[in-house]
């Protein structure tokens, strides 16, 4: 057969190892098979060696050749095929997790009862991308230790809130003139909004506030400023500091809570986009490497003239 000699060579091609050379290169390939077995040169299940054998099984019924060429051409082609498949199922149930992932978020947002921007906050904690330390406020955590030690319903007049409460005081002023606004329209806007946030002040919108008020002045004295402001309104504003404290601890733990639940969709394996692509060349590579085994089979196979 004049196909012999092409044959030969296209074997020896075949057989002719592309993976690293190094010792250091085999230790990564060896560490990326084991993370998730899809490239294994070996069985990694019993199921596999069974569908294995019954597929050779199969293959050597259709091809009952004696020729040892043809034996080993029906077990690489069984062999072959089995990596097809894991890989596939790889691929397939790698779509199927990011497709479940995509409602873990909603899902524990509903479990921890977390509203979008404690998600978003638990989200970038999760990641790294900021601290929980960033979430502290001393200046907030020390008005609302100062306000445990009160009776809020005991502060009759304004004067009461600057003697028992001047740390509530002295932020309100503070943070009325740094957005160039009374205390009375700080407390009604953003007072309840920047604790329940975590967050101070959106620092572009305070900018943004101080340009529109085109230099406005205010008056400096403390405690004139207080007493423009209605008791019920400080009382109001005493309420919403002296929760700081426990909406804090509320927040830490619900996205320490966030970040424990969420890490359990990863103790499976979790292919990244790299990894995929690899999965796919490989697989490329696989299906080439069948399409010729079969061809050779077929020559093999061939009744010689």
């Amino acid at each position: 057969m004049t196909s012999k000699p092409q044959l030969t060579a296209n074997r020896s091609n075949a057989n002719k190892s592309t993976g690293p050379k190094t010792k250091a290169g085999k230790s990564i390939a060896s560490s990326n098979a084991i993370k998730h077995g899809a490239t294994a040169k070996h069985f990694i299940s019993p199921v596999e060696s069974q569908a294995y054998q019954a597929f050779l099984a199969a293959l050597q019924k259709a091809y009952p050749n004696k020729n040892p060429l043809v034996a080993m051409q029906l077990e690489r082609i069984a062999k072959i095929k089995i990596q097809l498949e894991r890989i596939q199922t790889t691929i397939d149930a790698t779509f199927e997790m990011a497709q479940e992932e995509e409602g873990i978020d909603a899902n524990l947002m509903g479990l921890l009862d977390m509203d979008e921007a404690l998600l978003d906050e638990a989200k970038s904690i999760t990641s790294g991308d900021k601290g929980i330390s960033d979430r502290v406020n001393l200046e907030r955590i020390k008005i609302a230790t100062e306000l445990s030690s009160v009776d809020i319903t005991e502060l009759k007049t304004q004067r009461d809130f600057l003697n028992q409460t001047p740390q509530l005081c002295q932020y309100l002023f503070k943070r009325s003139r740094e957005c160039a606004m009374s205390i009375l329209n700080f407390i009604e806007i953003y007072a309840e909004k920047e604790v329940e946030d975590g967050n101070a002040l959106n620092k572009i919108q305070d900018r943004l506030l101080r340009t529109m008020a085109g230099g406005l002045q205010f008056d400096n004295n403390i405690d004139k400023a207080i007493e423009e402001v209605s008791v019920e309104t400080l009382r109001q504003a005493a309420k919403v500091y002296a929760l700081e404290i426990h909406r804090l601890s509320d927040a830490f733990y619900k996205i320490h809570a966030y970040s424990r639940l969420r890490e359990i969709p990863h103790l499976s394996i979790a292919l990244n986009l790299e990894t995929l692509d690899k999965l796919y060349r490989y697989q490329s590579t696989l299906q080439r490497q069948l399409s010729s085994c079969i061809g050779e089979l077929l020559v093999l196979n061939k009744p010689s003239s």
